[in-house]
């Protein structure tokens, strides 16, 4: 998987939790925790806002009002959101 393609599927993937641990994306996408870390720092540069939660349950979110029906996103918001990323 290119890095590009990893950086919207880890997008797609945050939108459809309410939060995910590092390890848990690292474990999805069969890459390091360090990866996935500038992974979201290159998400976050891209303009998609994404936080941390502290603690031992902690991870990364992407805030509610950020969120959207994934239903309403077509072949071509993805698209252009993928150029955003590169």
């Amino acid at each position: 998987m290119l890095k590009t393609e990893r950086l919207l599927a880890i997008v797609n993937f945050m939108l459809n939790r309410e939060k995910a641990s590092a390890k848990e994306l690292a474990d999805h996408f069969e890459v390091s925790e360090r990866t996935i870390i500038r992974d979201i720092d290159a998400i976050i540069l891209s303009g998609i806002p994404v936080y941390s939660i502290q603690g031992r349950n902690g991870g990364f979110a992407i805030p509610d009002t950020y969120k959207i029906d994934k239903n309403i996103m077509s072949q071509n918001d993805f698209s252009l959101i993928l150029s955003a990323l590169k």
